[in-house]
């Protein structure tokens, strides 16, 4: 009994995005090669290269970076390990579930 009912929805699927199609064609139209070109944003800016106001940096230096020893990471994790909580609270597999009413 449903499977007549499915064929109408697809029919009206199919008539709601011709509808759609139509409306998009009459609102946008149609390509036809006469419309009018943009104006390209990109060679004006190629042209005024000898007038920028962009100012050079000086160069840094590269500071170098301390060595990490076992000891330094192990103290670093154990601080992260400390100050975080787990996820789940313990025993949490184990708590009384109450029965659906």
């Amino acid at each position: 009994m449903s499977d007549g009912f499915a064929y109408l929805e697809i029919i009206f699927f199919a008539m709601v995005a011709g509808f759609i199609a139509l409306r998009l064609r009459s609102v946008l139209g149609r390509r036809t090669g006469n419309e009018r070109r943009r104006p390209d944003a990109f060679s004006a800016a190629k042209g005024n290269r000898g007038n920028d106001n962009v100012v050079a940096l000086p160069e840094r230096a590269i500071e170098p970076v301390a060595e990490a020893t076992d000891a330094s990471v192990a103290a670093g994790l154990h601080r992260s390990a400390s100050s975080t909580r787990p996820s789940t609270p313990p025993d949490s597999s184990r708590a009384p579930r109450r029965p659906l009413p």
